[in-house]
């Protein structure tokens, strides 16, 4: 596993689960810390047991391309990043189904913008079940 990877924050682990992400991660959130299989965890963190753990709290932690992709592929909606300054970066979420388009703040870093473009398709993705 290349640890120089970027995660979801643990925040954007606990909407992934919410909007129903069950993909098969070699990474956690346990108890609010960052863990990677090997480390104290041995299997997929989407599993039932992980859900019913009563001693820990988990959450999967992909990777930000990860997440990407799985709103992509699963919720059918893509989060793309442009740059129109050095050191700005703006995410732009769209609805393929009917491509409806909302732009999101810029930020500082491509990986800061993308978790936010990831976030703020989940929390509406969560506003409208």
């Amino acid at each position: 596993m290349d640890t120089h990877e970027s995660y979801v924050s643990l925040e954007t682990s606990k909407l992934l689960k919410k909007a129903g992400f069950k993909w098969f991660i070699n990474s956690a959130y346990r108890d609010g810390v960052l863990m990677h299989q090997g480390n104290l965890l041995c299997d997929n963190f989407n599993g039932k047991k992980y859900e019913n753990a009563a001693l820990h709290e988990f959450f999967s932690a992909p990777t930000l391309g990860i997440a990407q992709r799985w709103l992509r592929e699963v919720k059918m909606i893509h989060i793309l990043i442009y740059t129109h300054a050095p050191a700005k970066w703006e995410p732009v979420i769209m609805w393929i189904r009917d491509y409806t388009v909302i732009k999101i703040a810029s930020e500082h870093s491509y990986e800061e913008a993308l978790e936010a473009g990831i976030k703020k398709a989940l929390e509406l993705i969560l506003e409208k079940e």
